[in-house]
């Protein structure tokens, strides 16, 4: 099943939990300003669609995974699927905080998958005017 709704394949997937849908809208607006194609759910999806395929062909076909960490979605089933789908399909994953968490790694399921990763923090609107050129500067590279 394709997911995008253009004939390109979505270079970035962007995994995260609703809870962070504002911060989120906000980093996919300035990916695609410079120039990156977003695969999200809520833009990539119909009604009627079988939800876990569609997340598999859009992580399948993206060259990058960015993960918005956050308490809810450390705490989320389906978004510990997807990460774990991202590794597995040996995509490039990229931890980025949305939101304050307590320790890094998080604590849990998630923590073998990001143990040893580096994250970029855009967990404030003051860190993500910050950090943002950080995300945009690894992505980039990711895709190149």
């Amino acid at each position: 099943a394709t997911t995008t709704t253009t004939n390109m394949s979505p270079l970035v997937f962007i995994s995260y939990s609703w809870a962070n849908k504002a911060q989120v809208q906000q980093l996919k607006r300035m990916l695609e300003e410079a120039g990156l194609q977003c695969w999200l759910d809520t833009e990539c999806m119909r009604g009627g669609q079988n939800l876990f395929a569609e997340i598999d062909a859009g992580v399948s076909s993206s060259a990058v995974f960015i993960a918005c960490i956050s308490a809810t979605y450390h705490a989320s089933e389906n978004c510990q699927r997807e990460i774990q789908l991202a590794i597995d399909r040996h995509k490039t994953v990229i931890p980025t905080v949305v939101s304050e968490i307590d320790t890094w790694p998080p604590r849990g399921v998630m923590a073998p998958l990001l143990a040893g990763k580096l994250y970029v923090d855009l967990s404030s609107p003051e860190k993500f005017e910050a950090n943002m050129k950080h995300l945009l500067s690894a992505v980039k590279q990711s895709v190149v």
